[in-house]
């Protein structure tokens, strides 16, 4: 793919981390030379259901530094991919992104390709491959980098997208990553809740629950423009930061959020396929999390007991996608 990554943001910033968007795991695990490749035993118990895949649950995240957003033939190779849902704007670069200009927040300095349009994300992409779109708000942001994300401006979009438009986009996301901010320490994410100085780290601005309190102010906007719309929040898997990190946040949002989302990054080599086992501890540590501050219903009669299968009425957990070293779920209380 011929995309162009940003460098820095506000001069000597930390760098984003970037993350090479729609490179499957069968894609790392087969693009390695022989040498390099392991093998491993794979065991099917095709009796037996652990989880179902919800129809939405392949998907790729897409951004706006792509230099190959809209060309021929990508939604033919996403249908025959099984591709069904698609995310946008891209990773970190949500948090500086402004929908209506195609453009990045005011002092941040970062390639975004002028093609790279919401009108043509869902015009050339989206409908053509019959995908679903999801769609992160900036939160982080305001257009003119004076401070945090505009609920307004997540509002517009919404009324854009699906009373003008007649998309009917569900499924949208308050912010990437803001676990990365620089309230827990790493730094990566772009976040003008609290200026940029020495007193990052620890900032009560910065804080999860901030982001709740922040994230109820973007639900109610974006909300009273279309009551059908699923929003979600992001939080972090409980290795990610000391104790309870997701603690305030989840008692901030509990009964007015629709869904969390979660990034998983591997701590061992995403080339190997037992690094999926990693992802059990932390699920259900995860789970417990959500259960003990946001609430979940009680067990459904013969519910399975996977990480990675629905968990109750009131709360369910969903496999979306992997893309290269990242794999994403998403908790639905429904």
């Amino acid at each position: 793919m011929n995309s162009t990554f940003p460098k820095t943001v506000r001069g000597a910033r930390t760098p984003f981390r970037q993350s090479i968007r729609g490179a499957g795991l069968l894609l790392a695990l087969t693009a390695l030379p022989l040498w390099g490749q392991k093998t491993a035993q794979v065991q099917v118990n095709v009796k037996t259901e652990l989880a179902v895949v919800p129809d939405a649950g392949y998907g790729i995240g897409m951004s706006v530094y792509d230099n190959d957003f809209t060309s021929p033939g990508l939604p033919d190779k996403l249908r025959t991919a099984g591709v069904t849902a698609l995310r946008f704007p891209g990773g970190s670069y949500s948090d500086c992104f402004h929908w209506k200009t195609t453009s990045e927040t005011v002092g941040t300095h970062i390639y975004i390709n002028p093609n790279d349009t919401f009108d043509h994300f869902m015009i050339n992409n989206v409908l053509p491959a019959g995908a679903e779109a999801i769609v992160t708000v900036n939160y982080g942001s305001n257009a003119a980098g004076t401070g945090g994300g505009d609920p307004s401006e997540a509002a517009d979009w919404v009324r854009y997208a699906n009373r003008e438009k007649g998309w009917n986009i569900r499924y949208w996301e308050i912010g990437n990553e803001i676990g990365g901010n620089g309230y827990f320490g790493p730094a990566w994410e772009e976040d003008l809740h609290a200026p940029y100085d020495n007193n990052r780290k620890g900032n009560p601005a910065l804080s999860q629950g901030a982001y709740g309190r922040n994230a109820l102010d973007f639900v109610r906007a974006m909300k009273a423009v279309d009551p059908s719309i699923k929003i979600g929040v992001g939080v972090d898997m409980p290795d990610a930061h000391p104790a309870d990190g997701n603690a305030p946040l989840l008692k901030e949002v509990k009964d007015k959020i629709d869904f969390v989302i979660v990034h998983w990054y591997p701590k061992s080599s995403s080339t190997d396929l037992t690094v999926t086992e990693e992802i059990k501890p932390q699920a259900a540590a995860l789970r417990d999390q959500i259960a003990l501050n946001a609430g979940a219903a009680p067990a459904a009669p013969n519910a399975p007991s996977s990480p990675l299968t629905p968990i109750s009425p009131g709360l369910r957990q969903e496999p979306l996608r992997w893309c290269g070293r990242r794999c994403t779920t998403a908790f639905s209380p429904r």
